[in-house]
């Protein structure tokens, strides 16, 4: 998995030295929420858990339809019996730091050159899909709250712990190139890790699904580089 991590990092700046000069490397920020799927409480997104993420991302436009996109996005996950319909009287909550390291391909179906061949910008909107692969990287801590049992109760104890998780980011999002070099964009995606212990609950939950974590949010993005084509819109 630290082999991996490492993989995902670098593939951030593989593609830095090639092509360099033509608004194709652009730097986002990631400002948004993680919300988590599992054995905590319902199999849906509870929204009264989404926890604050940010983080970085980069890509390399190699084709007005196609680029290259890595990541690394930081927040936190969690989870309470609280908010379930059938099993609040368990009283299991968890709450994690989740920190992932992605790379993959980024596709808008209706994606055009941002310049005109004489200069001229053309603003433009329009939805793009991402797919990738990474890991995450989670400590969960699992605790039951119940007043009816003695002090030294664990129902965690027969748990199996892990760390590192194989992710599959894939999602949706809509971008707004407002500037030659300026771009705003609402995404969301989800996150198979294809485990049942991101919450660090599995045998005293349900090991027969596993888990799932999302991050959605606004992205703020900066192309850098100098165009091929004169930029009339800064004269």
């Amino acid at each position: 998995m630290k082999r991996l991590v490492l993989f995902c990092c670098c593939g951030m700046f593989f593609f830095i030295g090639h092509g360099f000069g033509q608004y194709r490397h652009e730097w986002s920020v990631f400002m948004g929420a993680a919300n988590y799927q599992g054995d905590l409480p319902e199999p849906h997104l509870e929204l009264v858990e989404s926890r604050l993420a940010g983080g970085l991302l980069y890509r390399y436009h190699w084709h007005p339809k196609w680029a290259v996109r890595a990541q690394v996005i930081r927040g936190r996950i969690s989870g309470d019996d609280a908010h379930a319909n059938t099993r609040s009287s368990r009283k299991f909550r968890f709450s994690a730091p989740i920190t992932e390291s992605a790379i993959g391909l980024e596709w808008k179906p209706f994606g055009r050159r941002s310049l005109y061949y004489v200069g001229k910008f053309r603003p433009h909107i329009g939805p793009y899909l991402y797919a990738g692969v990474g890991v995450a990287h989670a400590r969960p801590v699992a605790v039951c709250y119940r007043t009816d049992m003695p002090p030294e109760f664990d129902p965690f104890a027969g748990e199996m712990r892990q760390s590192w998780f194989l992710a599959v980011p894939y999602g949706v999002g809509l971008r707004v190139d407002a500037t030659p070099r300026w771009s705003v964009g609402l995404e969301v995606g989800q996150r198979p890790v294809f485990s049942d212990l991101l919450d660090g609950i599995s045998v005293t939950g349900n090991p027969e699904k596993d888990d799932w974590y999302v991050f959605s949010g606004l992205t703020i993005s900066w192309r850098i580089g100098t165009s091929r084509f004169r930029d009339v819109n800064t004269e």
